[in-house]
């Protein structure tokens, strides 16, 4: 599966890329079939995304207020 070749950061990025192109060409290739595409691959993301909060300390979600090199 893609998703296990990717880091989360990248498979949310790459869930947001397929809701772009399915919305975006929904009204000159497939209509509604485009449109639950896009429904179904942002499911997918809400998934990821309460994944991703639901593995942080308080159902937060992860940030860094530190740079990278400290």
């Amino acid at each position: 599966m893609i998703q296990g070749a990717m880091t989360a950061e990248e498979f949310r990025g790459f869930l947001k890329g397929n809701i772009v192109k399915y919305i975006s060409r929904a009204d000159y290739k497939n209509g509604v079939e485009d449109l639950e595409k896009a429904r179904w691959y942002l499911d997918k993301l809400t998934e990821a995304h309460n994944r991703a909060v639901d593995d942080t300390p308080y159902g937060m979600p992860l940030i860094s207020l530190r740079d990278e090199e400290d």
